[in-house]
């Protein structure tokens, strides 16, 4: 069994982050069976940052460093549950669930 760590991950993603300076829209998505690591992965702890900290640090950092560009962000975050879309950053514990209708 592989295992990697959030690092490793991090270091796959980050050039996508200089895609989205760019102009390029990017999406990160983490698949897996429950119970494998992609919260702990995404979101990470205090002591260990996840991607999704990482990646917008690092966005930040290098689009404050170019002062004659304007930047305008523009970051949603989904989770897909048992046909459910949960929006991660609507205001907690009432958090916005939509419901996936079968044609």
């Amino acid at each position: 069994m592989l295992e990697y760590s959030v690092e490793d991950v991090f270091a796959e993603v980050e050039p996508i982050i200089r895609s989205a300076l760019d102009g390029h829209n990017v999406c990160i998505l983490a698949y897996g069976q429950t119970g494998t690591g992609k919260t702990y992965t995404m979101e990470g702890n205090t002591e260990s940052p996840g991607i999704i900290p990482r990646v917008l640090q690092e966005l930040f950092h290098l689009s404050s460093s170019d002062s004659s560009i304007s930047f305008t962000f523009s970051i949603s975050m989904l989770e897909v549950y048992l046909g459910s879309i949960r929006d991660l950053l609507a205001p907690r514990p009432s958090s916005r669930k939509y419901t996936a209708s079968r044609w």
